[in-house]
């Protein structure tokens, strides 16, 4: 029997699989009562019940960033307690991927009014990791539109991020607008504290007869990614089965040390920028004296787009690092080097060189 390749495949089944539930059933796992808030949320988390709690749309979109956890648990809680105040309300809530395939379906049965119209009927509109929709162009206006028909009718927008709208350079203007227009919040990256409330509420009672309050501590001041967090935890409730003594510090660090073992980044601020004045053949010294050169700009800000693209600094540490005061300098240098990239071939070639020489392996510079 010949075996099937993707070309012979129907569509739906030679693309990669996506679950395409515009209005999936609730997960009840995530709801406020285990929302563990601290100095971090705690704002969110105030402006999360009130857009779930009060029938007047106040807050319109309701925008939640940050590249640390928390976004999604927070979102799926506001969900849960609209659904629970108005049961029959349908929830349109996905992320932008599954957004963009349910768009391409329709266009494909040249339905685009159809999609719009079951899109906006919903009471609630929540698209999850919009930073997908970048360089997809239509599915981008599509969801502007949406956003814009939203806040005409009163209908609740909540969006995820993992940055402030200010901070994406690509974002078009009338959508940053519209994000700025309602209320921004940012899940910054949590405490020790924090973290160790979150072990404890996720394990509970278990804990203090099986893994001690020092190997507890050492976890959550080892480890900031939730994922990590809750694996280090289930390692050592499996290990406990094995230890007849409770499992203190050392044994925790014995048992996570290649779990915990973090591997430096390829490519550091400090290797792009000495890489690009190598590059253009300039002093570092004048680099950072910030005078207005154009033959100075420009490594300048190759600088800030490599430091982007290669590296998940932030545009503030990106700006601290270059001497700068003013974050959203980086924005516009990051602009400035994609437009720069489309309209001159020789510096785009150039940009590939360097891209290629800080990461032999980047696929798509």
């Amino acid at each position: 029997m010949r075996r099937a390749t993707a070309s012979r495949l129907p569509l739906d089944l030679a693309k990669p699989f996506v679950s395409t539930r515009f209005d999936p059933p609730a997960a009840p796992i995530y709801h406020f009562g285990n929302f563990v808030v601290g100095p971090s949320n705690q704002f969110a988390h105030a402006a999360g019940r009130m857009c779930s709690e009060n029938p007047i749309v106040q807050f319109n979109p309701f925008c939640v960033f940050g590249g640390v956890f928390g976004k999604t648990h927070l979102i799926k809680a506001i969900v849960n307690q609209f659904r629970e105040y108005n049961p029959g309300k349908k929830v349109l809530d996905c992320s932008a991927e599954v957004f963009m395939w349910n768009f391409v379906r329709y266009l494909k049965r040249k339905a685009g009014p159809e999609f719009m119209g079951e899109n906006a009927s919903a009471a609630m509109v929540v698209i999850h990791d919009v930073e997908f929709l970048k360089g997809k162009e239509e599915t981008l206006k599509e969801f502007q539109h949406l956003v814009d028909r939203c806040i005409e009718q009163g209908i609740q927008v909540i969006v995820s991020l993992k940055e402030s709208p200010n901070m994406i350079p690509w974002l078009p203007e009338t959508l940053r607008s519209y994000f700025n227009g309602g209320l921004v919040t940012q899940i910054k990256e949590s405490d020790a504290d924090l973290r160790v409330r979150i072990i404890r509420s996720h394990f509970g009672e278990y804990l203090a007869d099986a893994i001690a309050d020092e190997a507890v501590s050492y976890i959550a001041e080892s480890v900031t990614d939730h994922r990590a967090l809750i694996g280090s935890v289930k390692t050592l409730q499996l290990a406990s089965l094995h230890y007849p003594q409770t499992i203190g510090r050392e044994e925790a660090e014995e048992l996570l040390a290649y779990q915990l073992r973090v591997l430096p980044k390829k490519v550091t601020l400090e290797k792009i920028i000495a890489t690009v004045t190598e590059y253009y053949r300039i002093d570092r010294n004048e680099l950072f004296a910030h005078r207005r050169d154009k033959r100075l700009s420009q490594p300048r800000q190759t600088i800030m787009f490599l430091a982007r693209m290669l590296t998940e600094q932030s545009h503030a540490k990106i700006a601290e690092a270059l001497g700068l005061t003013d974050p959203t300098t980086i924005v516009h240098g990051v602009r400035q080097v994609e437009k720069r990239r489309e309209s001159d071939l020789l510096f785009g070639e150039e940009l590939r060189e360097l891209t290629l020489t800080l990461d032999p392996k980047w696929q798509n510079p």
